[in-house]
């Protein structure tokens, strides 16, 4: 058969084009094998056609398979070791997704004898040696699909100081990691578990509830505010827009209060339609959980039958695309180095509450009026014990595991998305740039050992990219033993006094000028009033109409 597709030809006239034509053998609309996107071409079939279909659904469940068969192994290497006898197939079959992939690399301890053990490691490729008060116990070694080590499974009961270092000898090592607090979240104490002979006591019971829940909630800004209502509050102006929700400043009726919000409404037709109650709902209860200065705060929600909102503190400084393109910091070591270490701790309180963000970018990177940067939107973020297999995000920012959705992906996506931004706040572009998505995905694939640095990005700057952008996620820099210090004691960070900034002393390198805080000339949202796409998406959707899945969702 034959088939013409019909778009623009990106010259910006709007006219509606012959883009090629498709013959035997062709195929179109792969990208939504990916997730779900506008579709951004046409495509007419001229002649009798024979096609072969698949839609996102099934080539994803074809994936997973890959994937349960890796899980299965997981399984198999658990059921060897005897403390974990005590544990159901099913308690196997839930802690096997929690497990983390770690590489170490010849040199490095797994293991330091005196430190407190908090993790659990089992070995399925490599040699290591075992020593005690420095001298050699013995050397084991694993080999991948034929027979594994485990060390430190005493960590999984209680929380005493290592008896011996564990150190590879070979060139690398090749473990599976969880920590005692992972354990504890997906099966409860393995105390109770090993006294239970097998089955399950109560509390067990009870946190296995779900896998996404949030480890720890910390108190945040909220909970230490007079609860806000919507009445007590007045719009000001219109603040900006995506495709379905729009941002508004909003006061306090009361003038003596004399502070200004933000309010992010989503349209609950569209949340309904397009299927995206999870995402608002693990948006919430992940602000809700955090405290960070790195963080937007959240101090309220509200729902209607038209829209589902978030009040937010006001952060009038412009987010960092728009502050970047306007005052030209591209290429700014030190620009770049207080903005990204602001995300590295902001990421880190996210990952330490087993939470994942998925949305790194500059557009979600916001200034208040003293230059600090916090991260907004969260509206791909949640709780996350173990993987998760949904493709989200910006296509210039996927990791190789988002591409290959079938793999599933960990926090070790955020960590690759921030290598992708300190490449474009040095340079100005992110290294896999492509008009086409789908040539994006092919240059990920590929590797960033192919990319050119130019010379903005060279040195201390590039090998921290390089190390960010390891296409084996547990390879990652921030992903390998020592975690975050590690990141943090990078060379290309040597400026950075990481106590400083925690306690935001260090001067920002830009001060935005914002004249009070109803100042919005960083935003142009509002200027010409808002599409009337965006307005037609806030309708009334009638009472039991979608259920009652935003049941809790309010907190006023």
């Amino acid at each position: 058969g034959l088939f013409e597709v019909l778009g623009e030809d990106g010259s910006g006239s709007g006219e509606i084009k012959r883009l090629k034509t498709i013959g035997p053998g062709g195929s179109f609309g792969e990208l939504a094998l990916l997730y779900h996107t506008p579709r951004s071409a046409t495509v007419v079939c001229k002649e009798r056609a024979l096609l072969w279909l698949i839609n996102r659904a099934l080539f994803k469940r074809i994936l997973m398979q890959v994937s349960a068969e890796q899980l299965q192994r997981y399984q198999d290497y658990l059921d060897k070791v005897p403390m974990l006898n005590s544990l159901l197939r099913a308690d196997k079959e839930e802690l096997a997704q929690g497990l983390l992939e770690m590489t170490f690399t010849e040199g490095e301890n797994v293991l330091e004898e005196g430190e407190p053990g908090t993790s659990f490691y089992i070995m399925y490729d490599g040699t290591v040696q075992i020593t005690k008060g420095g001298l050699e116990l013995r050397r084991v070694t694993a080999e991948e699909g034929r027979s594994t080590q485990w060390f430190g499974e005493k960590a999984l009961l209680e929380a005493e100081k290592r008896t011996a270092t564990v150190r590879v000898i070979s060139e690398v090592a090749k473990v599976l990691c969880i920590d005692r607090e992972t354990f504890e979240t997906i099966l409860g104490p393995l105390k109770d578990l090993i006294a239970a002979k097998g089955h399950r006591t109560s509390q067990s019971q009870q946190r296995r509830g779900s896998c996404s829940e949030p480890v720890a909630h910390v108190h945040s800004e909220h909970a230490h505010h007079e609860p806000i209502k919507l009445k007590d509050l007045q719009k000001v102006a219109d603040m900006g827009f995506g495709q379905y929700s729009k941002v508004e400043l909003w006061e306090h009726k009361d003038k003596a209060k004399g502070k200004t919000y933000a309010l992010k409404r989503v349209s609950r037709r569209h949340i309904v339609q397009e299927g995206r109650q999870e995402y608002i709902l693990a948006e919430k209860e992940v602000l809700m959980s955090m405290e960070s200065p790195f963080i937007v705060t959240l101090f309220e929600t509200y729902a209607s039958r038209k829209s589902l909102s978030f009040l937010m503190e006001c952060l009038l400084g412009g987010d960092l695309q728009t502050v970047y393109s306007n005052k030209g910091f591209y290429g700014s070591q030190r620009h770049a180095r207080y903005y990204t270490a602001g995300a590295v701790l902001a990421l880190n309180t996210l990952h330490e509450h087993r939470a994942i963000y998925r949305d790194l970018k500059p557009e979600n990177m916001m200034l208040s009026d003293k230059g600090h940067m916090k991260l907004t939107d969260f509206g791909l973020a949640k709780f996350v014990v173990g993987k998760t297999y949904t493709t989200c995000g910006t296509p210039d920012y996927f990791a190789p595991e988002m591409v290959h959705a079938g793999e599933g992906h960990n926090q070790a996506v955020d960590w690759w998305a921030l290598g992708i931004l300190i490449f474009e706040f040095m340079t100005g572009y992110t290294p896999f740039a492509d008009m086409s998505p789908i040539q994006i995905y092919s240059k990920v694939t590929k590797g960033i050992d192919v990319v050119k640095f130019p010379a903005e990005c060279s040195g201390p700057c590039a090998r921290l990219v390089c190390a960010l952008l390891r296409p084996n996620p547990s390879e990652r820099l921030p992903m390998r033993k020592g975690g975050v210090k590690k990141l943090k004691e990078h060379e290309w960070y040597g400026d950075i006094n990481w106590e400083e900034m925690e306690d935001l002393t260090t001067r920002p390198p830009y001060k935005p000028v914002v004249k009070d805080n109803k100042d919005l000339h960083h935003f142009s949202g509002g200027a010409a009033g808002l599409p009337q796409q965006v307005l037609d998406q806030f309708v009334n959707v009638r009472d039991g109409d979608d259920g009652d899945w935003d049941k809790g969702f309010a907190t006023q």
